[in-house]
């Protein structure tokens, strides 16, 4: 049973989805398709992004700092050779004036970027140092060690990096004419850097913000996709148990939009009349052709509920099934006009009473045989509820106590009934031949107009009572007749 149940559930998997295709615009259905794609791509193309930054970051900055002390390295070998040239020029050969002539040597900006220089003589003492306020230094060997190729080759050299202090410098070195003998250009590696650390930064920040912005995007899709799977669950869980539901209740759900004359069934609304299912929405045309031209006509109840938002519909009528035979169905709708749709839609369910209906045809012919039945007795019939209100009564009873016919309806209390109708002038209890029956009584009954009844009562099971009446009149004058003549005969036999 627990498996013909699941079957079931199965088949009824997508009972409300055509409903949801009707509702949903072509994008979503597009997006719902292409869903479980993008699920998987989007944080592989995040990390792959991230991956492609970030290595053309770390290149970018590689690159950058080889370009950056390239540059420092041909500015330090341009700014020694005009110096060189500079002092040539302006010495003149006395020593006295090699501070000054150092000073107007310098190209502009020379110093700029921590660039030291200084000027030795032949013996490698040093004779001047721009800029001003350097550290104290006495020789060439104070500067750089000895053993520096710099010191040696001079501008064959080029520009190198030295060791410095604790860091590094980039040097270069020229010979000058004598009586002077070099020339040396120092620039410490971390100001020859500093553009190049300034830029490094910017980059590290703005990869880093991208990373974080991209990284905090791919978490709320995730998260947005796990919710919607989630969603997805719980509308699914729905959907089975309103099936279940639908299905057990032999109910179909009905969705009809009346400006575009489709309506959506559910799968149970296909089930109950044996028709193959359909994910397409139905014309007003197909379903006007299953419906009993008696009962209803659909056209005639679109006109009357256009223009009446939040109007309800109860209706039973019949529908054809595969087989040609009719179903009874009792629709509720209500008329529904929801914000951005073009036109009211009739929303409900129908639900299947063909067995109602012929439970209720088998009941009305069975209660017109019974009265037909209670009609066709000689005797006065009535049936009264619990609360002593008129259930049935045949013409005899009414004859006899001459009722009219609008106090003789279902309901009518025995208080008014006594009241309008003939009621007994005398009353005489009936002394049971048997053991009688718990609450049943017998008697005989005088009415006003001189008729005489013979009524028996029995109690029935919910309170109620039901009573008979024999109409004795010509037996009660036949005995008055018998006493009469027995009273002659006495009184000649005295």
């Amino acid at each position: 049973m627990a498996r013909a149940n699941a079957e079931s559930v199965g088949v009824r998997g997508h009972a409300i989805g055509g409903l949801a295709k009707s509702v949903a615009r072509p994008a979503y259905q597009r997006l719902l398709e292409a869903e479980p794609f993008l699920r998987r791509i989007v944080p592989a193309l995040i990390i792959t992004f991230l991956l492609v930054i970030g290595i053309g970051a770390v290149v970018q900055v590689h690159s950058h700092r080889q370009a950056v002390i390239d540059n420092a390295k041909d500015d330090l070998s341009l700014l020694a050779l005009a110096t060189a040239e500079g002092l040539s020029q302006r010495l003149g050969g006395n020593l006295a004036r090699i501070s000054q002539a150092l000073q107007e040597s310098l190209p502009p900006r020379a110093t700029l970027g921590g660039r030291r220089i200084y000027v030795t003589d032949p013996q490698g003492r040093i004779l001047a140092s721009a800029p001003q306020g350097l550290p104290p230094a006495a020789t060439l060997a104070d500067v750089l060690d000895p053993s520096q190729p710099l010191t040696v080759f001079a501008e064959r050299a080029g520009v190198l990096e030295i060791p410095f202090g604790e860091d590094s410098a980039l040097a270069t070195v020229r010979n000058l004419n004598p009586p002077l003998g070099q020339i040396i250009y120092m620039q410490p590696m971390a100001r020859a850097l500093a553009t190049w650390s300034e830029s490094t930064t910017l980059t590290v920040t703005l990869f880093t913000t991208t990373g974080a912005v991209l990284l905090i995007l791919g978490f709320s899709f995730h998260w947005q996709a796990s919710r919607a799977r989630e969603a997805d669950h719980i509308y699914d869980t729905v959907r089975v148990r309103i099936d279940t539901a639908l299905n057990r209740g032999r109910c179909g759900m009905w969705d009809w939009d009346m400006a575009r004359g489709r309506m959506y069934w559910s799968d149970t609304m296909f089930e109950i009349l044996g028709l193959d299912r359909r994910d397409e929405l139905l014309s007003f045309g197909d379903i006007a052709k299953l419906v009993h031209p008696d009962d209803v006509n659909l056209y005639e109840l679109a006109q009357d509920l256009a223009d009446r938002p939040g109007a309800s519909v109860d209706r039973v009528f019949r529908m054809r099934t595969a087989r040609g035979d009719f179903v009874w169905l009792r629709m509720r709708a209500e008329v529904v006009q929801q914000g951005g749709e073009d036109g009211p839609h009739l929303i409900g369910i129908a639900m299947d009473v063909t067995e109602a209906q012929r439970m209720a045809e088998r009941t009305v012919t069975a209660d017109t045989r019974l009265r037909d039945a209670i009609e066709s007795i000689s005797e006065a019939f009535v049936l009264w509820d619990s609360q002593n209100r008129l259930v049935l009564c045949n013409s005899k009873f009414q004859s006899l106590h001459e009722l009219p016919d609008d106090a003789i309806q279902v309901g009518t209390s025995f208080d008014t009934i006594a009241t309008v109708g003939r009621h007994p002038v005398t009353r005489t209890p009936l002394k049971p031949e048997d053991k009688p029956e718990e609450g049943s009584r017998a008697f005989e009954a005088q009415l006003s107009n001189g008729r005489w009844l013979k009524i028996a009562e029995r109690r029935t099971k919910d309170g109620g009572y039901v009573s008979v009446g024999t109409d004795i009149t010509p037996l009660k004058r036949h005995e008055e007749r018998l006493m009469d003549n027995e009273k002659r005969l006495m009184a000649l036999v005295a």
